[in-house]
């Protein structure tokens, strides 16, 4: 897949791309405490799946790469989700990558321009219509969470006794209406909590939010290792509009 996208130029990924690939997503999630992925990564994923690895230059320089894998999803398989290892198959997905899956799964999407990531997610939905796949999902952090619950318990908030379970979806829901009140579907569950909303938009979490049509399908705790985002994540859900 090649192609000029908002002023990136968007094409499927080589072996040769692998240093880079490794070092975008190290500039993307180490700072942030998060495991990134190397050029081991980049090779198993061109055995794999390889147009699910998609790189955006913008003046000859790399700037956003992400790789994806298609899967099996029904709304009604929400409630079965456990961990992104799982899911992944620790991101390798050698044992979870199904070639006639209904649906694009992006695994990882990294970027260190603006307007990269949005320019790799054209990409992605043209191949989401193009292929006749029925959706396009992801696995968002909520990179504002720690730092939401972290001003609750300054406000003399409990959080203990309330609970990730019960944060967490909250925040979704409020960082949402924040945004304009994206689509939230019936399992994240709009418990009303008699708590302050937040301050921000969630950083990354809104950045998806303002994609066309997309819906929070699910809140997730324990599903990554991300200090930020307590560990929590959002599934965002977007449908092929034909």
């Amino acid at each position: 897949m090649t192609g000029s996208l908002a002023g990136f130029e968007v094409r499927a990924a080589t072996e040769r791309d692998g240093p880079r690939m490794a070092e975008l997503d190290r500039l993307a999630f180490g700072a942030a405490g998060m495991g990134h992925y190397g050029e081991s990564h980049v090779r198993c994923w061109l055995e794999v799946n390889p147009e699910g690895l998609l790189l955006a230059s913008r003046d000859g320089t790399a700037v956003a790469c992400c790789y994806s894998q298609y899967v099996d999803f029904s709304p009604e398989a929400v409630s079965l989700l456990t961990t992104d290892a799982a899911f992944t198959d620790s991101a390798l997905t050698r044992a979870t990558h199904r070639p006639q899956g209904n649906s694009i799964h992006v695994v990882t999407v990294s970027s260190i321009a603006p307007g990269g990531r949005r320019a790799l997610f054209e990409a992605l939905l043209r191949q989401l219509v193009a292929q006749n796949r029925e959706y396009l999902i992801l696995f968002s952090r909520l990179a504002g969470l720690r730092e939401y619950c972290r001003l609750l318990t300054e406000k003399g908030v409990d959080l203990g006794s309330l609970g990730l379970k019960r944060i967490a979806p909250w925040y979704v829901a409020q960082c949402a209406a924040l945004f304009g009140g994206a689509r939230l579907w019936p399992e994240v569950r709009l418990e009303s909590l008699a708590l302050p909303p937040p301050a921000a938009a969630d950083p990354v979490l809104n950045k998806y939010l303002k994609d066309r049509g997309a819906e929070v399908a699910a809140v997730l705790v324990d599903w990554i290792e991300d200090p930020a985002s307590c560990n929590c994540s959002a599934l965002v859900v977007i449908r092929n509009p034909l």
